[in-house]
């Protein structure tokens, strides 16, 4: 498991930095959420989940101008069924509001040559601690494949959460949750994300995004297109050799 932090310093000299680095995969879904605010993604690149939280204010830490430190934490993780379920339970408790900041925050330490510091291993284990802290249920219903967006609302993050709970992740998608601020519905709706909630969108319930796939599920289809018209026009050279 690879943890990263993002945060600040107390001193003008350490503005909001990544440690140990920015996140290798971070560029992939950054123009996706309004960062500074309360947001989540999860996703499923190649062999990997990427979990990002971002905005959680520190309930004691305010920088040099007495502003309030706001933590994001990126977890890349391979893609087996333990790490499935552990990205499930944080991403669950994180949209019920059970995710405890007060336990993060205390794993940020200020001080050192970045502006702050953290352990981690002591991460590692507060992530594992999270996730064994909610029970998942294993159902064996196939979670629906379709992309839905809606508000930002609790109500819809409650039944989000819910979902995350009772079902296994869809295998068709990458950007499996998007939630986040001032984000239009049509950027998110264009991403193709399973489950996306933005406080600009309008519908109060689920809505289902339609005419949408999975980018791997496009790319498929093409080199399937591909292969036909390669093996069509190998077929017709042939026959001409062979008539003439």
């Amino acid at each position: 498991m690879e943890i990263y932090i993002q945060s600040a310093g107390t001193s003008p000299d350490f503005d909001y930095s990544w440690q140990p680095q920015v996140p290798p995969l971070l560029n992939r879904v950054s123009d996706l959420i309004q960062s500074e605010s309360p947001s989540l993604v999860l996703a499923k690149f190649n062999n990997q989940f990427f979990l990002l939280i971002t905005g959680l204010e520190s309930p004691t830490k305010k920088d040099f101008a007495g502003r309030v430190i706001r933590h994001s934490i990126a977890w890349i993780t391979e893609a087996n069924d333990e790490n499935e379920r552990l990205t499930r339970a944080i991403a669950s408790q994180y949209l019920q509001g059970e995710f405890s900041i007060g336990d993060i925050d205390r794993l940020i330490e200020l001080g050192g040559k970045n502006g702050f510091y953290f352990d981690s291993s002591k991460f590692e284990n507060l992530s594992i601690s999270i996730s064994n802290s909610l029970t998942l249920e294993n159902s064996i219903d196939v979670m629906a494949d379709t992309a839905q967006i809606g508000k930002n609302s609790q109500n819809l993050r409650n039944s989000l959460a819910e979902d995350l709970r009772r079902f296994c992740l869809p295998p068709n998608y990458e950007l499996l949750v998007v939630v986040t601020g001032i984000k239009s519905e049509d950027s998110l709706t264009q991403a193709q994300i399973w489950r996306s909630l933005s406080n600009l969108v309008k519908s109060d319930d689920w809505k289902t995004v339609s005419g949408k796939k999975n980018a791997g599920q496009k790319q498929n289809f093409l080199i399937a297109i591909a292969l036909v018209v390669l093996v069509a026009i190998a077929v017709i050279i042939i026959a001409t050799i062979i008539l003439h």
